[in-house]
């Protein structure tokens, strides 16, 4: 069985992580047994109560929180950036959500989430807010078989105006 660690950066993104957590954890508990998951939530210092609502998220969907010395890679990582850091587990799929200290950027968030990746076969990274399909997630899974290195990108993106005109001025 593969072990598959998705580590997704979140930044005040209160009004959109709950509905993307319950959607991504019932698509996981839908693949059954084909993988073992570790979710690493890296909240980016958010202004918002995205952490919270994290937190609560797991709670409500019968995520069992786990106690500090049950993940030692938290010990042994542990990076001044990172103030607070909870654990879950609900059969194939174990959960950590860290809060760092301040914004700094995605980049640093993902970075911060890939030290805490245990024994993965794979590592995805995927944005919080829903903006990947995740059915891709499996596809690139399937396809890490065959390839040493998978990466996906988006043909047609939802983002508002602003966000839209940003990102096509960098790529």
């Amino acid at each position: 069985m593969l072990n598959v660690s998705v580590v997704l950066p979140v930044y005040n993104e209160e009004s959109c992580i709950e509905q993307f957590l319950a959607s991504m954890v019932n698509f996981l508990r839908s693949q059954g047994n084909a993988c073992k998951f570790q979710l690493i939530l890296v909240d980016d210092g958010s202004l918002d109560t995205s952490f919270t609502k994290i937190l609560n998220t797991f709670d409500i969907l019968g995520f069992e929180p786990l106690k500090r010395t049950s993940n030692p890679l938290i010990n042994t990582y542990r990076s001044e950036s990172v103030v607070l850091e909870r654990s879950y587990r609900s059969n194939n799929i174990k959960v950590l959500c860290l809060k760092l200290r301040t914004n700094k950027g995605q980049t640093w968030a993902t970075r911060e989430g890939l030290r805490y990746t245990e024994e993965s076969d794979l590592i995805a990274t995927m944005d919080s807010d829903g903006q990947h399909p995740l059915p891709v997630l499996m596809d690139m899974i399937h396809l890490s078989k065959a390839y040493s290195a998978v990466c996906a990108r988006q043909i047609q993106r939802r983002d508002n105006f602003t966000k839209a005109i940003m990102s096509t001025s960098t790529t």
